[in-house]
């Protein structure tokens, strides 16, 4: 028995050291966005409205082109955020109605 859970740490070891760091997609880094101070010398920038959604992804909008899309990127497994907001019943006429988000924006 002793020598399967040393089997076991020494696989766990392999597969660790055996992931590769550099095929991880990142979020882009925004150390290197120009400046305010950096439109005086030619260079652009522009603002961004973040969106979080609940299945995990993080997207980029341009608020002044339409909202139309800049980036987007998956965070991993899983969602980032969680909500209670399926769990929301409102009344409408004396009836309950329960509010049901979805992904897409709708409810």
């Amino acid at each position: 028995m002793h020598l399967f859970h040393v089997f076991l740490i020494l696989l766990y070891s392999f597969v660790a050291q055996g992931t590769d760091e550099s095929s991880a997609k990142e979020l882009p880094d925004c150390s290197k966005a120009p400046k305010p101070s950096d439109v005086d010398e030619g260079k652009t920038f522009r603002e961004l409205f973040i969106v979080s959604t609940l299945d995990g992804k993080i997207t980029a909008l341009d608020p002044k082109a339409h909202g139309n899309l800049v980036w987007s990127h998956e965070t991993g497994p899983g969602g980032l955020l969680s909500s209670s907001l399926s769990k929301l019943e409102m009344h409408n006429r004396g009836q309950r109605v329960r509010l049901v988000p979805s992904l897409d924006g709708l409810l």
